[in-house]
């Protein structure tokens, strides 16, 4: 048995592929290589861009069609969803694009499925995007990497412990397939800028994360009649049969970047939640609160309301040396008065390719304060990502094991709200290894 030791000084990615390695996968063991191969895509044209298939169309899936039909190289030739209306959308989204003076155009002929098993034995693409509920798509990827697909699955990875382990062991079985998890953080200039100043000191050790997702409305989608057939289908993160809620809708962003950041995962989690605001009939909690330890004795605390959507997306680091707030689009770094010198000799702030870098004397808690703020869609940075990782045949930054990594995290979190109970990751893993 490997001690909760061994696995955090492996850090939490090699940890992952140690320990799905002792996860049955039903596979020849002496063939790690895929036994099936999609072939290579040639030098990109006009004529041969990579053809990309969409499984689950509604408001997320459809939102990624229209976002790769701005990526130059690819093409959207099939869609897949249970529900005819969202597969229609889907179908229609493909199809059309528009021109630089915004007039809409169709271009190609697109196929539509009702069904991903047929859909991955018959549909003319490349690669799949995965924007099904989180439940399923465990399934829907084993059976993606069994047709030689590459494949973006959107976040949260999947819903459990082994299912995490497995998919990972499945990916490492198969290295020629890409496999990308819809993390797109790991793709935005900005963030990655930022993790590698935290890296290399900027605010000194870190000891806490404060991670906020606040909403105001109660995330429900309209439903078509008749909405007793419709209502589960169309709502889904309302019902834990298909979601983890807020947790894995939201929060899992934020533990991927705390995760980035340390290098490292959550060694336990204690949290509570409950459906204390909106009494609709939903399952999936309408607020959560849980803290993360993490190796070293780091803490990271996680919130999301849907009753207040006051400061909105916030993420505070606080270091012995400085404090990070961050949002979607912009870091701001609070120095103290050593750091500020410090930085400033070395350069730390310059050559920001893009950036807006402000150094100001505001009547705040400090006067040391460097802004970086962005507009840019890491959601089309993600998908470019995809593609480049799909032409040049290496693993993307936000991969199986990162996804696998946030998966577990956010089953632990769930566990523990729903079960007032601490959780510990060696408990877990032991848990999950015995049901393989």
């Amino acid at each position: 048995m490997s001690s909760r030791r061994d696995i955090l000084k492996a850090g939490g990615l090699a940890a992952l592929g140690v320990l799905a390695g002792a996860c049955s996968t039903g596979s020849d063991k002496k063939n790690k290589k895929s036994s099936w191969s999609r072939g290579e895509i040639k030098a990109l044209t006009k004529e041969n861009s990579i053809k990309i298939g969409v499984i689950g169309t509604g408001s997320r899936g459809t939102g990624l069609i229209h976002t790769c039909n701005k990526i130059p190289d690819f093409q959207v030739t099939a869609c897949c969803d249970t529900l005819p209306f969202r597969l229609e959308n889907g179908v229609k989204a493909a199809r059309t694009v528009k021109d630089k003076d915004g007039k809409e155009t169709k271009t190609h002929e697109v196929q539509a499925f009702s069904d991903y098993k047929e859909f991955l034995a018959k549909a003319n693409v490349d690669a799949v995007i995965i924007a099904t509920p989180y439940s399923t798509h465990y399934e829907i990827a084993k059976a993606s990497i069994a047709a030689g697909k590459h494949l973006y699955c959107e976040k949260t990875l999947v819903h459990g412990v082994a299912p995490a382990l497995h998919l990972s062991q499945l990916a490492e079985e198969n290295p020629n397939i890409i496999f990308q998890t819809g993390h797109q953080h790991h793709n935005s200039w900005v963030y990655k800028k930022v993790v590698k100043m935290l890296k290399d000191g900027v605010i000194g050790d870190i000891s806490h994360f404060e991670c906020q997702w606040n909403r105001d409305g109660d995330w429900r989608r309209s439903v078509p009649e008749p909405k007793s057939k419709y209502e589960r289908f169309v709502n889904w993160r309302m019902y834990k049969e298909f979601s983890g809620g807020l947790a894995a809708e939201l929060s899992s962003h934020q533990i991927d970047f705390v995760n980035w950041v340390l290098g490292s995962v959550p060694t336990r989690i204690m949290g509570t939640g409950g459906v204390d605001y909106w009494k609709d009939g939903r399952e999936t909690f309408d607020n959560i609160h849980f803290l993360a330890d993490y190796p070293g004795g780091k803490k990271a605390t996680f919130s999301s309301l849907t009753t207040n959507k006051f400061d909105g997306v916030k993420i505070r680091i606080k270091g012995k040396q400085g404090t990070l707030l961050m949002n979607h689009h912009e870091a701001e770094f609070l120095l103290s008065d050593k750091k500020k010198n410090e930085v400033e000799e070395k350069g730390t702030f310059d050559g920001v390719t893009g950036a807006s870098i402000k150094l100001w004397d505001p009547d705040r808690d400090t006067k040391n304060r460097h802004v970086i703020n962005m507009n840019a869609d890491a959601t089309v940075d993600a998908l470019i990502a995809y593609r480049d990782a799909i032409v040049k045949g290496k693993q993307p930054v936000s991969n199986v094991k990162t996804g696998a990594d946030v998966a577990i995290a956010v089953r632990m979190a769930l566990e523990s709200m729903h079960h007032g109970r601490i959780v510990h990751l060696e408990e877990e893993i032991e848990n999950a290894k015995k049901t393989v």
